[in-house]
């Protein structure tokens, strides 16, 4: 699915799963939450956080947005690759 465009604001982006992993840790830890503590929030794994992360697996698109309201942020934040 890498590199399908998807429209972000009134502009095009290219979506990138593997900045999803990468914008989720940076979430998680700029709110210092550690990996057992998102997991409890959400109701999952501690493994299953650490797969999110580091792209071994992704979330169904209904976690997705649990993942965003629980972060207080877009789902653009969530999937598009920070310059």
């Amino acid at each position: 699915m890498k590199g399908e465009m998807i429209m972000a604001g009134n502009r095009k982006e290219k979506l990138d799963f593997h900045a999803f992993g990468d914008n989720l840790r940076k979430m998680r830890l700029s709110r210092n939450y550690t990996y057992e503590q998102l997991a409890e929030m959400l109701g999952v794994s501690v493994r299953i956080i650490y797969d999110w992360e580091n792209g071994f697996k992704y979330p169904h698109a209904k976690r997705v947005v649990e993942i965003a309201w629980i972060l207080d942020v877009s789902l653009d934040d969530m999937f598009l690759r920070k310059k």
